[in-house]
């Protein structure tokens, strides 16, 4: 009686598993269509980024106003970039000279041409809609190299202030014990700091396939939230948790907020939540929860921000490529990682490519010997970066330890890369093509996904 009660307990658990299955494989479909009728429906009720009655008058001419720096400006080889925002809301970006160097929250006077951002061709052949790309974060107009003048500072937020202070701390305290370019390197190995490495090195990275490690990552913001996690860990059961999401959204905004940034902390995000509520984590739901966010908060970042489009790209390789591609490194070694390293990487590459290959023409051959000799060394560069980084704060003759062993990993980084960049045939060009080309390249591989991997959505505890 027992057995046979325990029987139909069984079978009515598994019938209501498969009924359940049954209802999940219907109801994604639907949950898909709805989320692309909500986007769509948000796309077409966006307002357009907000203009100024001043400077549409005197576009193109020499104009003179005041205006609050609104952004973290970035830094690069040869002038600085700066957003800023007028009393009737509008965005202005500009492109000023390297000096002086201006910070979040400066008041500044600007007198030049304003003009209205247009598309131009790349180096490749390609049209680049900088236009749009500038419209999905609310700017309507372009400045360059006007006359800049400080009027006051710390008119911004006070707790960005605050973070954007910590982020030019760390930034002096690494680059006061490791020169040029290795500094650069491992600040945006570390906190996604795209400062200072230059065009030569960025050129140089791309050619063989893995500019990728200077902008910030899930693994990085990962790091940050299990890092205060474990710090208190004495607390009380959930406020570990909660500050850990607490430092993921302060580490976000003090490395820039990227479309990809923000992605990966949604993803770090959802994981402590699962942790919080005691359930599975599945990265798969993860991923199109945070991609769907961002979408209908901003439908523009869908089809104008590459960084965002590369990003999610990866990151589904990742979790759907990875299997595929499996089977073809299953000879290779595990030790050190080796065949992790290159599935992983291979996966990764194979759902990016064909973007790459339509927005710039360009494939690195070398792409996958690169990553695998790199990769393994980011954790080593970001742990001793951050303790140099945090010491030096102090005293930078006892962060020189962690500075030397952080620039001996950075150096052997550039070795690798200068040494197969050398390699004849190291990256190549293609023409460029119409993106029916592109839908056809991601049909099949997202055909030979279906095809080939039985159990597409994995589950990680």
């Amino acid at each position: 009686m027992i057995g046979r009660s325990a029987s139909n307990h069984f079978l009515y658990l598994n019938l209501n598993r498969y009924v359940l299955q049954k209802e999940m494989r219907f109801a994604f479909p639907i949950l898909i269509c709805v989320a692309v009728v909500a986007v769509g429906v948000r796309f077409l009720t966006l307002s357009p980024p907000v203009h100024d009655a001043y400077l549409d008058e005197t576009l193109g001419k020499e104009v003179s106003f005041e205006a609050l720096i609104i952004r973290e400006p970035t830094h690069k080889e040869n002038n600085q970039r700066i957003v800023v925002g007028l009393p009737s809301d509008a965005r202005v970006t500009i492109s000023a000279e390297r000096y002086p160097k201006f910070e979040y929250g400066d008041y500044v006077k600007l007198s030049g041409k304003v003009r209205l951002p247009e598309s131009f061709e790349t180096e490749s052949g390609r049209m680049f809609a900088y236009d749009s790309y500038l419209e999905k974060d609310g700017i309507a107009y372009q400045m360059l190299y006007p006359k800049t003048e400080l009027i006051s500072r710390n008119n911004g937020n006070v707790l960005f202030e605050a973070l954007f202070k910590v982020r030019r701390a760390f930034l002096s305290s690494i680059r006061t014990t490791i020169p040029e370019p290795h500094a650069s390197l491992v600040l945006g190995i570390t906190i996604g700091v795209e400062d200072g490495l230059g065009k030569k090195f960025e050129d140089l990275f791309r050619t063989v396939g893995i500019i990728h490690i200077i902008v910030l990552s899930g693994y990085n913001i990962t790091i940050v939230s299990e890092f205060m996690a474990r710090a208190f860990k004495f607390l009380p059961h959930k406020l570990p948790s909660i500050l850990g999401i607490m430092s993921v959204v302060l580490f976000v905004i003090m490395a820039g907020a990227s479309a990809a940034t923000i992605r990966a902390a949604i993803m770090a995000i959802l994981v402590v939540v699962a942790r919080m509520i005691d359930r599975p984590y599945n990265i798969s739901r993860a991923l199109l929860i945070a991609g769907g966010v961002m979408v209908f908060h901003n439908p523009h970042i869908l089809f104008h921000d590459p960084s965002f489009q590369l990003s999610f790209l990866a990151t589904l390789g990742l979790v759907y490529g990875t299997p595929l591609v499996a089977r073809v490194f299953v000879k290779l070694p595990e030790t050190f990682g080796i065949r992790e390293s290159a599935t992983t990487t291979a996966a990764t590459q194979l759902f990016v490519l064909p973007l790459l290959l339509y927005q710039t023409g360009q494939m690195s051959v070398v792409a996958l010997p690169a990553n695998i000799l790199v990769l393994w060394s980011m954790p080593f560069i970001m742990a001793t970066t951050f303790g140099a980084g945090v010491i030096g704060f102090f005293s930078s003759t006892l962060a020189l330890p962690f500075s030397l062993i952080a620039y001996t990993f950075s150096e052997y980084v550039f070795f690798i890369a200068e040494t197969l960049a050398r390699l004849p045939l190291a990256l190549f060009a293609l023409p460029p093509f119409h993106w029916s080309l592109l839908a056809v390249m991601y049909g099949t591989l997202f055909f030979l996904v279906y095809r080939f991997t039985p159990k597409l959505l994995k589950t990680t505890h």
